[in-house]
């Protein structure tokens, strides 16, 4: 068995990198904490190995978290845009429908993995424009937790300064790393979906194009 053929490097990168940032961070959390005790480590050979080891299962941890929280919003794979409806007659998708208990043809993310599985099969050359809008998906969804455990570590920092009595300085810092963690946080999840969007449209389109050249 060919391993290569089912190792993605674009995932393992989209779990390994917001999981070694996501460890950097919540080690910060711990040196910075008042009554934690932990001691800075020693850069060796053997600590790096077992840090990438943690921070890949770190990632598989934050992606598990942020895929429960998407999960609650809407998905095109579960709600196709009604600019594609025409789309989707002339591509004659409706044999790849998961019908209702009416018999009406619904779309739902058992119907886009059909259609994704019908390119696959018969649109290889596709895969590798999927894949990347998957990937980047993947990794911006991934790294949503990252910001929140940095803006801890603001948050944090802005309580031992408050403690040393510039409120300012305190109030300061903590209202504008919020700002910026909303911000930055609503970006990556409107870059997020627009990757989802390109993806279920890679699909459609490969399947219309495929669909035309052999009628």
């Amino acid at each position: 068995m060919d391993i290569s053929s089912k190792f993605s490097l674009e995932d393992f990168l989209a779990y390994l990198f917001p999981g070694v940032i996501g460890t950097l961070g919540i080690y910060y959390l711990f040196l910075i904490i008042p009554f934690s005790n932990i001691d800075y480590l020693q850069i060796n050979f053997l600590n790096g190995v077992i840090f990438f080891i943690i921070s890949y299962l770190v990632g598989i941890l934050l992606s598990s978290f942020s895929e429960a929280i998407i999960e609650i919003f809407p998905s095109y794979k579960s709600n196709i845009p009604q600019e594609w409806n025409s789309k989707m007659a002339v591509a004659k998708l409706n044999k790849l429908f998961i019908k209702n208990s009416n018999g009406n043809e619904i779309w739902s993310k058992d119907t886009y993995y059909l259609c994704r599985s019908y390119v696959y099969i018969n649109m290889p050359q596709v895969i590798p424009l999927v894949q990347r809008q998957s990937s980047l998906r993947q990794l911006r969804i991934n790294i949503l937790p990252v910001y929140f455990i940095f803006l801890l570590d603001v948050i944090v920092i802005s309580l031992n300064i408050s403690k040393s009595g510039k409120l300012l300085e305190s109030y300061v810092l903590f209202v504008f790393s919020l700002l910026v963690y909303v911000l930055i946080t609503i970006i990556t999840y409107n870059r997020a979906k627009s990757n989802e969007r390109r993806e279920v449209r890679e699909v459609i389109s490969a399947i219309l194009i495929y669909q035309e050249t052999i009628a």
